[in-house]
């Protein structure tokens, strides 16, 4: 009942006056908005990172008015403004956040790696982007071809003529321009990555597993790079090896709470699979315990 209560003050909050936290919920709130952005992955994207932070303070303000609900005497207690208390904790968050500030200021820097000092170029970025969208890959190809005569320096303009590429399948073009994108810019991770998706669409395993290896090694905390060749591996029997990488990667996943996890763990149901057939389960067993993950049909 008391839910239900909760529900419809928050809808009705709007028709209500907002009623601003004390101090007290104020750094209440703010407390466990902060420890939920501690434990958001770096290695989501952008976008994601921001819509994590959101998520974590508006639960933050969820339970906090949960609480205020439960400790009213007959729960019918004014609940606070939702989108005015939203910004509330969040300027509070900016104040004394470390997490937040680091997350904030990987987004910038991020942000200013994805726009060129070139107006046309960035006028570029969105129309290619748009006919990538709507698949029409051969105009999207031209428009990046033009793009990268324009600002040969842009590391991310070079990472989107890949991807045009490799959408039309020409894999060796994709393949150079990724090169030239990390050699602009050796950190671009998404380059890296494309790169290696790419090689093994084009059947080069042992370029995707080289490619892949050098990303782990750049980051040993990034668990892509660990399901990426757990994928090859299993492909090619691997299956020992393999199940080391892709355990790794899902312990990794988890405890950034990425969703990547989902994958990994379909990854690792499939190792199972494979090795029960083979009669070799008991292989599964002995890492799921090293790992401690549990074992799953």
């Amino acid at each position: 009942m008391k839910q239900l209560v909760l529900i419809l003050a928050i809808a009705a909050s709007s028709l209500a006056s907002a009623q601003q936290l004390n101090k007290a919920q104020l750094d209440s709130v703010s407390a466990d908005a902060c420890d939920c952005i501690d434990d958001i992955s770096s290695y989501l994207d952008m976008r994601q990172r921001n819509d994590e932070i959101k998520s974590c303070i508006g639960s933050a303000i969820t339970k906090e008015q949960i609480s205020r609900m439960n400790n009213a005497a007959d729960g019918t207690e004014i609940v606070v403004d939702p989108t005015v208390n939203f910004a509330q904790v969040e300027t509070n968050i900016i104040a004394g956040c470390t997490s937040f500030k680091k997350l904030r200021d990987q987004v910038r820097k991020e942000q200013a790696l994805l726009v060129s000092d070139n107006k046309e170029v960035n006028r570029m970025i969105l129309d290619g982007n748009k006919l990538l969208e709507s698949k029409d890959y051969e105009s999207a190809t031209i428009m990046f071809e033009r793009m990268t005569a324009a600002d040969p320096q842009f590391s991310f303009g070079w990472q989107l003529l890949g991807d045009a590429y490799g959408k039309s399948k020409k894999y060796t073009e994709a393949i150079r321009a990724y090169d030239r994108a990390l050699a602009l810019n050796p950190s671009n991770k998404a380059a890296a990555m494309n790169k290696a998706r790419t090689q093994q669409e084009s059947q080069d395993f042992q370029g995707a597993l080289r490619t892949y290896q050098n990303l782990g090694k750049a980051d040993p905390n990034d668990p892509d790079p660990y399901f990426g060749i757990g994928v090859i591996m299993h492909q090619f029997d691997m299956l020992e090896q393999g199940l080391d990488y892709s355990m790794t990667a899902y312990k990794l996943y988890e405890k950034i709470n990425s969703p990547a996890a989902v994958q990994a763990k379909e990854l690792l149901a499939v190792y199972y699979r494979t090795l029960k057939e083979k009669g070799r389960s008991t292989l599964f067993s002995q890492k799921a315990q090293q790992y401690g993950i549990p074992i799953f049909e």
